[in-house]
């Protein structure tokens, strides 16, 4: 009886780790480098991508801050803006994946 239990304890565990759901990512204004909330470090990644030569933004909507359908100097300085001096609100959209990536960034 005990091995039967131990049995169904194991698979259950493994069918546990087995079956993911798949997790669609959700992309927001602002939030550019994917993280918690958005916040400085949003600004600089963005920044490092139109002038260091980082790595490029998974969804470039998100990076479009200031919604002018250009991804820019200009959305840094608005999130920056936002984020310390009380600026214009960013849009709290969500992005759907399938719309990540429909932007030209201008460095």
């Amino acid at each position: 009886m005990k091995r039967g239990i131990v049995y169904v304890f194991l698979l259950i565990l493994v069918l546990s780790f087995s079956v993911k759901a798949q997790e669609i990512p959700e992309y927001r204004v602002g939030n550019i480098n994917l993280g918690e909330s958005t916040d400085i470090s949003d600004a600089v990644a963005l920044l490092n991508y139109l002038f260091q030569g980082g790595p490029a933004p998974v969804c470039l909507k998100a990076a479009d801050v200031n919604a002018d359908e250009r991804v820019d100097i200009t959305d840094a300085i608005y999130l920056l803006n936002y984020l310390f001096l009380g600026g214009p609100a960013i849009s709290d959209d969500i992005i759907p994946p399938s719309e990540s990536g429909n932007l030209v960034a201008n460095g």
